[in-house]
């Protein structure tokens, strides 16, 4: 078992809170929050356009319920309890030309993260998947093909996606808990819902999104989740693409970057699990 170095930024396990400048004391309400705590939904509006009744906000339950994820689909973002912590998560890999490299660099400032895999290509680059679990990463679901209209298909037809990426991620890990879910695109449409509803799914979604996606280089990906990340927060990065024949290879040089910065800011790295308290 991998620990920290002494002075790293991220750990395997929390040692406790320690104190530091945890960043932006305010950003704007459509970065992170609305109603009573942080919403994962603040990116994805379509997915849940109206917002809940006053009363339903302002009960307890309600409020509860807001402060780990979205009282209205139940994904998990942000943690309010979570000391000077942060997940890093990455999505549509493995891919042999960027994974490896974040491996890398997570390995040499100890830290743990949580890939959330497409089953399909977990199946085409096993070995890497391996490699992510024995280095003591967290691999969720984030289904089998990755389709960009999935969301849309029916309730049986989303099952069978979870279902199949599932086994993908058993087939390396074990089996045992089922995986943490990222639904594909981070839409979570009502026959989705449904469907991860009848899985009893924990649903991940994020607070801080990098960016890492629209072409920009890894300087400008750090600075953008520097500038965001505060303790509690899930941070979303890419290191595979939905096209075949693409690699998101910023993402590699972007998370040196990211860790130095929280490592100067003595934030821990663990995976979303340890995180919203899961494990």
């Amino acid at each position: 078992m991998r620990t920290s170095s002494s002075g790293g930024a991220c750990a395997r396990r929390t040692s406790g809170s320690t104190s530091s400048t945890s960043g932006p004391t305010t950003r704007p309400e459509s970065e992170a929050f609305t109603g009573p705590g942080r919403c994962c939904h603040a990116r994805e509006r379509s997915c849940c356009p109206t917002p809940l009744p006053l009363r339903a906000r302002s009960a307890p339950s309600a409020r509860r319920r807001s402060r780990s994820g979205c009282p209205r689909c139940s994904s998990r973002c942000s943690p309010t309890a979570s000391g000077q912590r942060v997940a890093l998560s990455f999505d549509d890999g493995p891919d042999p030309a960027v994974t490896p490299y974040v491996l890398d660099a997570l390995a040499r400032h100890g830290a743990r993260a949580t890939f959330f895999s497409v089953g399909r290509l977990v199946e085409a680059w096993p070995e890497l998947a391996r490699r992510v679990a024995a280095e003591g990463h967290e691999l969720g679901n984030h289904s089998w093909r990755h389709s960009r209209w999935e969301p849309f298909s029916t309730p049986r037809a989303q099952i069978a996606e979870m279902e199949r990426g599932a086994r993908a991620i058993a087939a390396i890990v074990g089996n045992g808990v089922a995986p943490l879910y990222r639904a594909p695109f981070g839409v979570k449409s009502p026959p989705f819902v449904v469907a991860a509803h009848t899985k009893r799914l924990t649903m991940v979604a994020w607070s801080v999104h990098g960016r890492d996606t629209g072409g920009a280089d890894a300087e400008q990906i750090a600075a953008r989740v520097l500038r965001r990340v505060r303790p509690g927060d899930i941070v979303l990065l890419h290191d595979g693409h939905d096209r075949p024949g693409e690699h998101r290879t910023a993402c590699a040089d972007a998370v040196r970057r990211i860790l130095a910065g929280l490592r100067d800011r003595k934030l821990e790295c663990v995976t979303v699990s340890e995180l919203i308290g899961q494990s």
